[in-house]
């Protein structure tokens, strides 16, 4: 691998990092969601602190995973922005939650 290749990477991977998405922006994002889906201030508030109560956030360091029990769904976190897994992948997923 040339210098040029791994300097690419080495800037990939400090932007992956720098840019990981934290809970808080999760819980933002879970809002933005209800937003969309037409939901009032108060139903936003209510499922959008639920969520972080029975979300388990794994951090990667350059991509976050996260787990809504209640609903079953993943989502990845990378580069700030936050994305819904489609059930094709959550199989391939082996995380254990909860314990």
């Amino acid at each position: 691998m040339g210098f040029l290749s791994k300097t690419i990477w080495a800037i990939f991977l400090v932007t992956a990092y720098a840019s990981n998405p934290d809970e808080e922006s999760f819980e933002k994002y879970i809002e933005s969601i209800l937003k969309k889906q037409g939901s009032n201030w108060f139903e936003q508030r209510l499922v959008s602190q639920l969520s972080s109560l029975v979300t388990k956030r794994h951090n990667f360091f350059v991509f976050s995973i996260a787990h809504v029990s209640l609903q079953d769904m993943w989502f990845i976190g990378a580069f700030g922005k936050w994305f819904v897994l489609p059930n094709s992948m959550k199989r391939h997923l082996n995380l254990e939650y909860g314990k």
